[in-house]
């Protein structure tokens, strides 16, 4: 399960199977550093041996990044020079929560009782340990809390039923979204017939997850999300076709935090590229980030090129990765009050 107290004592010496030992790479003019987070790992990892006593205690991930926050909108906090910033924002930088509490909602009901009248055994666990991730990945504070609430309610039987599993959610406050054209959705709204509204909050809700996941813990989150969309996923096909990635592209070999952003992202560009080969009912989707998004995302053989990127198509060597880890960390970190994207959050977007 994702239980953060349990792992982060023993992170500085990484010796989970799976995760390996975390070392910092030399990336261009990445801002993105998690300073305050290494050391609390530190920290934690010298009381975990004995060099610091055991009665020492530590504010919680919340209280520190409540601190953090607050302390970048002081005048100390905002003294220096300014960091880079990858991302050319929006006019609506945090549009997106909008869209992956619909998506997230829509999730409790879909195909959950599609294949059986009962959800227990190996599916109930799925859904148990999707939504403890989510309790622990989501950006703001109070829907961490609800949703903990609600993976304890969930929890609380061996099987459901439809009729009861579908009055406690009632109970707990779920509401259904409407569709794409509606304010249900921000960044993914559309009047386009198979554009936006649920599958697109659901793509920014995986990123988020990721986004806000520690390095101990991004590879969990990362199969986790996985294993939700072929049990629960309604799109067959797609649930297909994100196996066959998982499966050509390692999803089980990612051991950190960027590499997981990083592979969630290449698939789903990947997505974004079969959908243009294959669909002529939608426009083409592009690669995303675009050259407005981010330029720096981009080579610079890539950026001083008339001709500009492949726009449609997928191509490796197009990419500064570490500059698209950047970009994704402050897309998805706006607004967010976790301590994993206290570091990232640019209070000058709001």
């Amino acid at each position: 399960g994702y239980d953060k107290e349990k792992a982060r004592p023993v992170a500085p010496s990484a010796k989970k199977k799976g995760v390996a030992a975390f070392s910092r790479q030399p990336l261009s003019q990445w801002q993105g550093v998690l300073i305050a987070y290494d050391v609390m790992e530190w920290f934690l990892g010298l009381q975990y041996h004995g060099l610091i006593h055991e009665d020492v205690e530590w504010p919680d991930d919340d209280t520190l990044a409540t601190a953090m926050l607050e302390y970048k909108q002081t005048k100390d906090g905002q003294r220096g020079e300014k960091l880079e910033v990858i991302t050319q924002w929006s006019d609506d930088p945090m549009g997106y929560l909008t869209d992956i509490d619909a998506s997230f909602q829509m999730g409790l009901v879909d195909d959950i009782f599609a294949d059986s009248p009962v959800l227990s055994g190996k599916r109930l666990t799925l859904l148990l340990n999707f939504l403890d991730v989510v309790a622990h990945t989501y950006p703001i504070k109070e829907q961490r809390e609800r949703v903990a609430n609600l993976r304890l309610l969930l929890g609380n039987r061996n099987e459901w039923k439809e009729k009861a599993y579908m009055q406690q959610l009632r109970s707990w406050g779920h509401k259904e979204p409407g569709e794409p054209h509606t304010d249900s959705y921000r960044w993914c709204r559309s009047n386009q017939e198979g554009v936006g509204g649920y599958p697109c909050g659901l793509w920014l809700l995986f990123h988020t997850m990721i986004s806000n996941s520690d390095r101990a813990h991004a590879p969990l989150t990362l199969r986790t999300i996985f294993e939700w969309v072929q049990s629960f996923y309604g799109c067959i096909e797609c649930a297909a076709n994100f196996n066959e990635e998982w499966e050509e592209y390692n999803g089980d070999g990612v051991t950190d935090h960027m590499d997981t952003v990083l592979w969630l992202w290449k698939v789903h560009n990947l997505v974004r590229e079969r959908l243009t080969l294959e669909d002529d009912t939608v426009s083409p989707k592009l690669q995303w980030p675009t050259m407005e998004q981010c330029k720096n995302c981009y080579t610079e053989q890539v950026q001083n090129s008339t001709a500009g990127p492949n726009t449609e198509y997928w191509v490796d060597q197009e990419w500064q990765k570490d500059y698209v880890f950047a970009y994704i960390q402050e897309t998805f970190c706006q607004g967010s009050d976790t301590f994993v994207c206290a570091a990232f959050y640019d209070p000058s977007a709001n």
